[in-house]
């Protein structure tokens, strides 16, 4: 199962959204759940992100960082 979680600076939990399979990718998951959206509505809005949302990052390259991705060799 996979959930998706935002929370605040001080790790307060904000939001949670629905269990999801675990195999879903979390692109996909972001999107269910309208966080793409909220993004676009509130434009005021920063977000630090993992790199499963690295999507979300490129799209929203004002609000969302994201960690650098490194070369493939690197993650191995």
């Amino acid at each position: 199962m996979k959930t998706t979680t935002i929370s605040d600076c001080l790790s307060r939990t904000l939001w949670s959204g629905a269990d999801r399979p675990g195999r879903m990718h979390d692109q996909t998951a972001m999107r269910t759940e309208g966080i793409a959206e909220q993004l676009r509505l509130h434009p005021d809005v920063k977000a630090k992100v993992d790199e499963g949302y690295r999507g979300l990052a490129n799209e929203f390259s004002d609000q969302v960082t994201a960690p650098p991705q490194g070369r493939q060799e690197d993650r191995r």
